[in-house]
């Protein structure tokens, strides 16, 4: 199995991101952090593809498709990372789409790593293109759908350190609403970064599609005993599921229901 499902909101998980709510709120730690320096931003609807920790096989794709050595693995990893998106779109697009009205653009977050965006040598305006962008290209469901840029802004952005100005609309999107996409979900200060440029440019962000939500055990306390638990449950199920391999259509990441219950039927 590539990944874990991500378990829906509700008491134990964060309505916002999907991981771990440890003290009986519904937001967890660090999207109340991330939250709270970007104090008037739209908190948009956050949804994971899948759940995974470090050393994983979804943590070693996400990593290798961007650092392989060789051309032709970070090819492989890419269209591993296709195929698990364009899955989870056949099954989910209706859902993701929700009520909201769905989307018409979609944005990729730039990456912020590499000697353009280090400190000193950062420039506003830069087009830094992510890999990530490949896996969109190849996405059956956004074909024909328009594309956003985003480029560097005057601002940094980091682990727990977002920023309204961390990135630039490169272009006119008033009236579009955007789906903003990223590969890795940890705190979310990246993505929340640059879904707050999208709304600062006029667009609307119909939501934030993220391909793995990072959970470290280890991270604090508590942790350890929430994947615990979220894995074992999902076990459970696995075993109970009808048909002949059910472990299988887990595994797919595109079957059973995404973490959007109860709107994913």
């Amino acid at each position: 199995m590539p990944g874990w499902l991500v378990p829906p909101a509700g008491p134990g998980v964060c309505r916002v991101c999907h991981g771990p709510a440890r003290d009986g709120r519904p937001v967890c730690w660090c999207c109340r952090t991330v939250g709270a320096a970007l104090a008037g931003a739209v908190v948009p609807r956050v949804v994971p593809v899948a759940l995974f920790r470090p050393g994983d096989p979804m943590h070693r794709t996400l990593r290798r498709y961007k650092d392989a050595p060789s051309v032709a693995a970070r090819r492989h990893h890419v269209a591993t990372l296709t195929g698990i998106l364009d899955r989870f779109l056949v099954a989910h697009e209706a859902c993701l789409r929700g009520n909201g009205g769905g989307w018409d653009t979609v944005t990729v977050v730039p990456s912020t790593r590499g000697r353009s965006c280090e400190a000193g040598s950062r420039r506003p305006g830069l087009r830094v293109r992510n890999p990530l962008e490949a896996v969109v290209d190849a996405c059956r469901t956004f074909a024909g759908v328009s594309r956003l840029r985003l480029v560097l802004g005057a601002a940094t952005v980091g682990h727990l350190r977002p920023s309204s100005d961390a990135f630039v609309v490169d272009g006119d999107c008033g009236g579009r609403r955007v789906l903003v996409l990223d590969d890795t979900w940890t705190t979310g200060a990246h993505a929340r970064s640059a879904a707050a440029a999208v709304s600062r440019a006029g667009a609307t962000v119909a939501g934030i599609l993220v391909i793995g939500r990072a959970v470290d055990p280890r991270a604090a306390v508590g942790v350890g005993e929430w994947w615990d638990r979220t894995v074992a449950r999902q076990a459970r199920d696995i075993a109970t599921e009808p048909g002949p391999d059910p472990a299988a259509a887990w595994g797919s990441l595109g079957a059973g229901r995404c973490c959007l219950e109860p709107e994913c039927r």
